[in-house]
């Protein structure tokens, strides 16, 4: 009856449910002190020893009665409801006050003021040490404090003790009444909110993984037909020769421009599940970051803005893959918001660490949103429509990138003059540069090795074709592992590059361990995979091929089947 002037009905179960649990785990120690403190009066305030046993002993037999109770609740709890335990909690815990209030009487028969105010005291203790759990029940609550203190006023009356003691006990009372109901109300109030933040937080995750779910079907699908649009568009422009062509050149800018966008998106995911683990080498800083600038020089000229470099022929130790997006997200951060004069890249080296810095011309940053530009998904209030608007997440994806490896990032900025991001990375040892490294990437590794292409998906499986053919490998595609391993049975292969996914729930990981095991020696393996999943990508990881993302470029695809080639991954 009270609990439904507090709770709103559609929680009215739940809350019955969480309150009754909470009370039977807390109570249990209240009772056995009870129990405890009734032995010590009866030990005290034994003026007569038969009286004395037999309520002690009536006593005793309602706490096996309350043990019996909970230990049924505990056995049968899965199988009642929270209302049936209402009555039953209401008779046991009636029966302990009817019980105490036969104190005053049985232990104290002799009139003695000394005696009977102390017993009130320790009364009113009891009364008072279960209030906080007690009122859960504010029905057993008033019915175990007020069965105890009529019964001390009864007697207080009985020995003619001052009216203005009486009238204080009955005071103490009717304070207990209304603390007991405000305690009532915060417990069952407390409740209440507890159940609805746990239901927001279930519909909250359920809404997470209903949105997780929906981005990788999402990426997924889109990434197969973007990957061989990839593949199909540099097989035409070094047939032909189109590199230079500038119609070529917007087309790989626009197919660029939609990786990157499916990139950040597989970033986040994969810094989320901890599935990044770098793996630094020693690098030339000059090399790396010249290579970086190329690949933007086109795009700050279409601007009209220049891009300088000014960096020292200096070795540093970092992954590179790591590293160049890092530099990739800074440098298309400065592209993207400046409109007017230069970017300057550059290194500084200071110990046994060096700089990198990309300083822009463009319209900077305000100072109250430095913080705020390295979370997910914030843009600059102030950046007009003209310019170029992402997801908002390069440069949350530098400042993580950047904790994973223990590299510092720093930021300065003045509105309308422009902005400087610092990486501090630490310096490599030249000598350690392997000659392998120092070499470029052409396409001599290629010629005439075997390469198997296992894809469920025949765009792909031909734009792969054409491109390694192109390379100067023999390429040999298949739709099923089936097909791919009896191949293998016959001919002896070079290399593997397969999807995740294959057709009727088949995996790529699988078919490369059966082609294994069949050769019964470990044959260079790619996987290619627009799966974003981290516990796939994970389960995938853990079975040794190396790992490419859809869309792959092709310079991208040739480094990684260059090194597995030669054996240098």
């Amino acid at each position: 009856m009270f609990i439904q002037r507090v709770v709103k009905s559609e929680l009215l179960t739940a809350v019955e449910s969480e309150r009754l649990k909470t009370f039977m785990l807390e109570i249990i120690p209240h009772f056995i002190g009870g129990f405890i403190t009734c032995f010590v009066l009866c030990y005290t305030f034994d003026a007569n020893g038969q009286g004395s046993s037999i309520w002690f002993t009536a006593m005793a037999l309602n706490a096996v009665l309350i043990t019996l109770l909970y230990a049924a609740y505990f056995l049968l709890r899965d199988k009642t409801s929270a209302t049936f335990w209402k009555w039953p909690l209401l008779f046991s815990i009636s029966c302990f006050a009817a019980f105490l209030a036969l104190s005053p009487h049985v232990l104290l028969p002799q009139t003695d003021g000394a005696y009977l105010n102390a017993l009130i005291i320790i009364m009113i203790a009891m009364c008072l040490a279960p209030v906080s759990v007690m009122a859960l029940y504010i029905e057993s609550f008033y019915a175990y404090i007020s069965i105890p203190i009529f019964s001390v006023i009864v007697r207080m009356a009985s020995d003619q003790v001052s009216p203005y003691l009486i009238f204080l006990v009955f005071f103490f009372w009717s304070t207990c009444i209304i603390a007991g109901w405000r305690i009532f109300k915060l417990n069952i109030l407390g409740i209440q909110y507890k159940l609805q933040v746990e239901k927001a937080q279930q519909s909250a995750e359920k809404a997470n993984q209903a949105k997780s779910h929906f981005l990788a079907v999402a990426s997924h699908d889109i990434r197969q037909p973007l990957q061989a649009i990839e593949l199909f568009s540099n097989a035409l422009s070094e047939r032909h020769q189109l590199q230079a062509d500038p119609t070529m050149g917007k087309l790989q800018s626009s197919i660029n421009n939609i990786s990157d966008f499916l990139d950040s998106l597989l970033d986040i995911s994969r810094l989320e599940a901890k599935n990044i683990q770098p793996k630094p080498e020693h690098l030339f800083s000059d090399q790396q970051l010249q290579q970086l600038a190329d690949q933007y020089k086109a795009l700050c000229h279409h601007k009209g803005i220049d891009l300088y470099t000014r960096c020292a022929h200096d070795a540093m130790y970092v992954d590179p893959v790591l590293f160049n997006r890092v530099i990739s997200n800074l440098l298309n951060n400065a592209v993207n918001y400046t409109d007017h004069g230069a970017i300057t890249l550059s290194t500084r080296q200071h110990g046994d660490w060096l700089t990198v810095s990309i300083q822009d011309t463009g319209i900077g940053i305000p100072q109250d949103q430095l913080q705020d530009i390295f979370t997910e998904f914030h843009q600059l209030q102030e950046h007009d429509t003209t310019h170029k608007h992402g997801l908002g997440l390069g440069l949350s994806i530098v400042q993580r990138l950047c904790l994973l490896q223990d590299w510092k990032v720093e930021v300065s900025s003045v509105p309308g003059e422009g902005s400087c991001f610092s990486i501090t990375v630490p310096l490599g040892n030249q000598q350690l540069i392997s000659t392998a490294e120092k070499k470029a990437l052409g396409y001599n590794a290629f010629q005439g090795k075997q390469i198997v292409i296992l894809d469920n998906e025949q765009s792909i499986r031909q734009a792969l074709t054409e491109l390694l053919t192109q390379w100067g490998a023999n390429a040999h595609s298949f739709e099923t592992p089936e097909a791919a391993i009896a191949f293998t049975r016959e001919q002896s292969v070079d290399l593997i590059i397969s999807d995740l996914h294959l057709n009727d729930g088949k995996k790529g990981t699988d078919a490369i361990s059966a082609i294994h095991q069949q050769s019964r020696s470990p044959i260079p393996s790619l996987l290619v995979t627009g799966d974003t999943n981290p516990v796939t990508l994970q389960t995938a990881q853990q079975q040794g091929p190396l790992i490419l993302h859809k869309p792959v470029r092709a310079a991208q695809l040739r480094i990684a089947c260059h090194r597995l080639l030669q054996n240098t991954i």
